[in-house]
């Protein structure tokens, strides 16, 4: 993993020089290293403003036919999204001096924001995390890396997954003045495979903004000295590509008891969860019944959880629907939950 590391912070010093240098850059690098980390291929990519991907595959058997590996990583950045995959395996015969197998792969993209309609000296609010990571039976790690840069002031954010890890940054920008966003992401992967036993092991790294991969999130909001949104404020991007403003959010619901029997009273119970949120989601619920088209009623949240409770469900099977409003950190969601009635 050290020879990994070294060839992703070398990765990542060569692409901070560049985007800073050009602006607006779309940068990939995908490497694979074979035999104790020696780079069987290094394929660089960087276009201005468009889409960069890189995809780069390397293998290596030993002569006596005793053991193999291949490996495959690719990474994708445009102001559509940002993405790396790869997978990396070792077949192995016998029990000789360990080997190594690893992939490197790194995205990033640099984007200028203007704040707009925000009144004097409002702050750019950035948060970012990965709820997606490695996977397979070796070692991954993934890290993402944010830079914000205006005039001599920056901020920075950066993560490290597994487990999933957010974070966020607050950046002082005048209203009509650019700021610099860079992002980054640095996975890696790797496997190890020595004595006293091994038959191989793979490893893979999979993680995205938008494509390829999914389930992260980047949110850009513009909020005052003391971190509360500032209403009718905007954020434009040199890129032309829209961030999000809010998270996202999912419902857990719950009924107790189900089955129930007609006339009993049954609790529906919502959990609202919003990743990479510091604070617990406010707003109200609605409970709907989908398969009478019926509004049981609505529930404020308490602590994250909103509560209904009826016994006027017919029997029957009935597809119960929970409506999240959302309010100014976390976007409306919905969920349901079947109830069966005798």
């Amino acid at each position: 993993m050290r020879q990994l590391r070294r060839a992703a912070f070398f990765l990542f010093l060569f692409f901070t020089s560049l985007t800073l240098a050009h602006g607006q850059q779309a940068a990939t690098e995908a490497a694979v290293s074979g035999l104790n980390g020696m780079i069987l291929c290094d394929h660089p990519q960087a276009k201005n403003g468009k889409l960069a991907q890189s995809v780069c595959t390397g293998s290596f058997s030993d002569p006596n036919g005793l053991y193999s590996g291949a490996a495959a990583s690719g990474a994708f950045a445009s102001s559509k999204g940002l993405g790396i995959n790869g997978s990396v395996a070792v077949v192995r015969a016998d029990n000789g001096p360990a080997i190594q197998m690893g992939i490197v792969a790194t995205a990033d993209f640099d984007d200028e924001l203007t704040v707009v309609n925000a009144g004097d000296s409002p702050f750019l609010f950035i948060a970012s995390g990965m709820a997606a990571g490695p996977g397979g039976i070796s070692q991954a790690t993934v890290y993402e890396q944010i830079n914000l840069i205006y005039s001599n002031t920056s901020a920075q954010c950066v993560t490290q997954t597994l487990p999933p890890s957010s974070c966020s940054v607050l950046l002082a920008v005048p209203t009509g003045s650019p700021a610099q966003m860079q992002i980054i992401l640095i996975g890696q992967a790797e496997v190890v495979c020595g004595p006293p036993s091994c038959g191989g092991g793979e490893a893979s790294i999979d993680l995205g903004y938008k494509e390829p991969g999914g389930g992260q999130i980047l949110i850009v909001k513009v909020v005052d000295s003391s971190g509360n949104p500032i209403r009718g404020a905007t954020v434009n991007s040199t890129s032309g590509h829209k961030y999000p403003s809010l998270f996202a959010s999912t419902i857990a619901l719950n009924a107790s008891p189900n089955p129930s029997a007609q006339g009993q009273l049954v609790a529906f119970t919502a959990t609202i969860s919003s990743f990479g949120r510091s604070s617990t989601p406010t707003g109200r619920v609605t409970f709907k019944d989908s398969t009478t088209g019926a509004t049981l009623g609505h529930a404020a949240l308490v602590a994250g959880v909103a509560t209904l409770s009826t016994s006027s469900l017919a029997s029957g099977t009935h597809t119960i629907q929970a409506n999240y409003s959302g309010d100014e950190w976390s976007a409306s969601s919905r969920t349901t939950v079947s109830q069966v009635v005798n």
